[in-house]
């Protein structure tokens, strides 16, 4: 994934808080609130032709992703 500095820290820091909740939840668990969370916030900001597209571009990159190597997430 490329991303900016920027955009490296935010990922950090959100990491870094939802490591303490990874104590005493199921990672899957966490991370399938994210992504609603995540799904929301997009809901709430673009109109339904951007969420739509935002949508295809998520599928569409899912298969670049790659796992978090240096945190233990279960």
């Amino acid at each position: 994934m490329n991303l900016n500095r920027a955009e490296e820290r935010l990922i950090d820091e959100i990491v870094d808080k939802i490591t303490h909740v990874l104590d005493t939840e199921d990672a899957a668990s966490i991370a399938g609130a994210l992504t609603v969370l995540g799904l929301r916030i997009y809901k709430t900001v673009l109109n339904d032709a951007e969420y739509a597209d935002i949508q295809k571009h998520i599928l569409k990159r899912s298969d670049t992703l790659t796992p978090f190597t240096e945190r233990k997430l279960h």
